[in-house]
């Protein structure tokens, strides 16, 4: 599953403008949106994360691992000069599989 374009928006459309807000956000969205196809982090194999300058990249790693336990896919931090829409201040892509069923 190929999951692009999480980013720090609430269900009713506001993005905190903190960015370890954003951060947690983010990462429960991309949860959300894995659940809803009965997967959990755990099926992440690929993780690209966009981030714009300047932002607290620790906080970034606390929230991630949060997140991820000690699950560690192959992963990617990008910085860039900006996202899809103002006030946005990372993005989250994922690739995720999901166990092929087991043979009867």
């Amino acid at each position: 599953m190929f999951i692009a374009g999480q980013v720090g928006m609430a269900a009713d459309g506001a993005v905190p403008a903190a960015f370890a807000e954003q951060a947690e956000l983010t990462f429960r969205n991309l949860r959300a949106c894995l659940a809803a196809h009965q997967l959990d982090v755990d099926a992440v194999v690929k993780l690209n994360v966009f981030v714009l300058p300047g932002q607290d990249f620790q906080a970034l790693r606390q929230i991630r691992e949060r997140h991820f336990g000690t699950h560690r896919p192959a992963s990617t931090t990008v910085y860039v000069p900006a996202l899809a829409a103002p006030g946005f201040l990372l993005e989250v892509e994922a690739v995720a599989v999901k166990p092929a069923p087991a043979a009867r």
